[in-house]
């Protein structure tokens, strides 16, 4: 018996082993195990069991397998659904498995809490307490100011107190502990059909209601339900709305949680406790037994593309791919120009809840402006906090400012390992990589070495910090990378809290109406319209209207320097329509998808030379059909370049790239990249 085993290494090739006689019985598919790789132990995924025994005069070569390893295992379906991404996205399957599935299971308990229903003792219990028991009261006090039970693994983030101290306030009975009992809401009066088998496009901000009635249906078959978000905080936020709109229990999985947190879940999957997930992209490869029923919610969002290491695959187009769900449904206030191609042609149902009433867009005009905001913007934000509403100001990246360049020379300074511009977290703070997170200290200009530099546009950190000296007495929420650290729960409540200004990144671009949030302006919008990528006008106006969406009555204020901006206005005079039949039309003709297929090619190798030889023999060895623009190097001292493929189809995309794989060129392969 032969077991053909997965590595977690760059290499696009399976390893074999001979099973030796007592591991036989314990052999299956999708199990991870310990075997002998160049002369070191390493830990792979059994793919594949070969009944054959070694030829005569090979057994003595072939080695066997030390060990089988306790732990989450892919079931065979999952593993056919891993092995379809690493052939689809050209990617080594061994790594995808490494990265997917969890190596532990520790079940913890994390109850929801609320204070007790003897709240006069809870209140003298916080007025004698104060000063002796800060953190205890803290706790009292966020449980009193909501009627919905918390979590405790949220509370003890959202306040940095210790389980110790919730505990104790548990024993004292001044908080108790809430079953996590299900009642599943009974639907009375139907708004949408049952789905039809296949693939669905659910079009309209109050996607919640469908989703509920759907989700009943599948549960009502005793199946499971996979509901996909493109980020943790909306992941949080969808997880509360539908637990209230199903009365249901729902588990949530995301990377955030620790690895024996995550085993957990796997396993309540792979058993069938588990009946209704939200998670992000990873959770697609949870091992669901019965799954009746895959809700990707913002399909339109690029979160869904794993960009930042293999396999970069995208989560949507594997979802509409799943082997076990009959019924799929894609969710979208503005639908990716991809998913409206697939309607168009037939192979996506076209589903709209309600026709969105159009967003109230003001274009401000910066020309001439030297302040963060325009004249018409402040006062229109005086205007909103004198009728007790909030304002949410949207910023294009976090951090304190945008970018940095020379002040010498002016060239965007780059960072050496991996290219990007580099930027800085916080003010005083050294410049940092915002992709790799590599800080290089100080360093010259790549043009002419000068070790100056002056910042350049404009970070969350520095917007909020203009903002509380504008308005000194309206503080300010600030949502990005950094106070996400503070944990999705504790963000939540304050987006939905009382703080009258929000700035957030564009990761509060999508999602139900805040509380009293009654304008939304963005700025500095001629930045993200400026990207050079093809899909940059289809992102600016999702990200608009996604901004637009959250206040009470989609009214949004974009505040840039090109006032005349074809988007803008198509934006503002609410044109969208014809703005996508022009979008379209751009693509069709110069063949960017969906009307062909792209692939990036990042060459590696330090000697700038050697990478210029790569691109030569790939450019020659590339059939006809295939299209190769490049090599552009990122910058110098980056030590990559970039190759870009297309072709008509992307079968012959991959093709393509499947060649070049077997040359062994050192290369990382991206199909259907994020950015062109």
């Amino acid at each position: 018996m032969i077991a053909r085993v997965a590595f977690p290494i760059p290499v696009p090739r399976l390893f074999d082993y001979r099973v030796p006689e007592p591991l036989r019985d314990a052999v299956r598919p999708g199990i991870r195990v310990r075997a002998p790789l160049s002369g070191r132990q390493e830990v792979g995924v059994l793919v594949e069991i070969v009944p054959a025994e070694p030829q005569q005069g090979e057994d003595h070569a072939m080695e066997e397998l030390i060990a089988i390893l306790n732990g989450p295992s892919f079931e065979p379906l999952t593993l056919e659904l891993l092995q379809r991404v690493s052939d689809d996205y050209v990617a080594p399957l061994g790594l995808a498995a490494a990265r997917m599935l969890p190596v532990s299971v520790r079940r913890t308990e994390d109850p929801e809490l609320s204070v007790s229903e003897e709240l006069a003792e809870a209140i003298d219990y916080v007025r004698r307490m104060e000063r002796r028991a800060p953190r205890q009261v803290a706790i009292l006090r966020r449980l009193m100011s909501t009627r919905a039970p918390v979590f405790r693994s949220g509370l003890m983030r959202g306040l940095g107190v210790s389980g110790r101290q919730v505990d104790r306030l548990v024993e004292l009975g001044l908080i108790r502990r809430v079953p996590r009992s299900e009642s599943p809401r009974r639907i009375e009066n139907r708004r949408f059909d049952p789905l039809e088998p296949g693939i669905a496009l659910l079009q309209g901000s109050d996607r919640l209601e469908a989703y509920a009635e759907w989700i009943a249906d599948t549960m009502e078959r005793e199946e499971q339900v996979l509901v996909l978000s493109p980020e943790i905080l909306h992941a949080t936020g969808l997880r509360k709305r539908l637990v209230r709109a199903t009365g249901r229990r729902i588990d949530l999985y995301h990377s955030e949680l620790s690895d024996a947190a995550r085993g957990a879940i796997w396993e309540d999957v792979r058993l069938g406790k588990a009946k209704l997930v939200v998670g992000t992209r990873s959770a697609l490869f949870l091992p669901f037994q019965r799954l009746g029923l895959v809700i990707v919610d913002e399909e339109q969002d690029a979160s869904y593309k794993q960009s930042e290491m293999l396999p970069y695959y995208q989560a949507r187009d594997v979802a509409v791919r799943h082997p076990r769900a009959p019924y799929t449904v894609l969710g979208a206030s503005v639908p990716s120009l991809m998913t409206q191609a697939s309607v168009t042609a037939g192979r996506v149902q076209h589903i709209v809840t309600s026709v969105d009433p159009l967003i109230q867009c003001d274009v401000v005009d910066m020309r001439g402006e030297t302040q963060m905001l325009g004249g018409a913007t402040i006062a229109a934000m005086h205007a909103v906090f004198q009728n007790g509403g909030r304002v949410l100001i949207g910023v294009a990246q976090a951090g304190a400012f945008g970018a940095a360049v020379c002040a010498a020379c002016g060239s965007t300074l780059r960072c050496p390992r991996c290219g990007m511009s580099l930027t800085c977290r916080t003010k005083g703070s050294p410049l940092v990589c915002p992709t790799c997170a590599h800080t290089p200290g100080e360093m010259g200009c790549w043009q002419c070495g000068e070790t100056d530099y002056r910042p350049v546009g404009r970070g969350s950190e520095s917007v909020e910090d203009d903002l509380g000296a504008w308005f000194p007495d309206h503080p300010v929420v600030r949502i990005d990378r950094e106070t996400f650290r503070r944990g999705a729960e504790a963000l939540l409540r304050e987006l939905n809290g009382t703080g009258p200004i929000i700035v957030a990144t564009p990761m509060i671009a999508k999602g139900a109406s805040l509380p009293r949030v009654e304008l939304a302006v963005a700025i500095d919008m001629h930045r993200m319209l400026s990207v050079p990528d093809f899909r940059a006008t289809e992102r600016a106006v999702q990200y608009m209207v996604g901004l637009a969406g959250r206040t009470t009555h989609r009214r949004l204020i974009v505040q840039s320097s090109n006032p005349d901006n074809e988007v803008l206005r198509a934006v503002s005079k609410g044109r969208l329509d014809q703005l996508w039949r022009n979008e379209t039309e751009d693509r069709r003709s110069f063949g960017f998808p969906p009307f062909g297929a792209m692939a990036r090619l990042t060459l590696v190798r330090r000697d700038r030379a050697k990478r210029r030889a790569d691109a030569e023999r790939i450019l020659a060895d590339c059939p006809a059909t295939i299209e190769v623009l490049g090599p552009v190097d990122r910058s110098r001292g980056a030590n990559e370049s970039y190759l870009t493929l297309r072709a008509t189809s992307r079968e012959r995309i991959v093709e393509a790239c499947r060649g070049i794989r077997e040359t062994r060129i050192p290369v990382r392969i991206d199909i259907d990249p994020d950015r062109s």
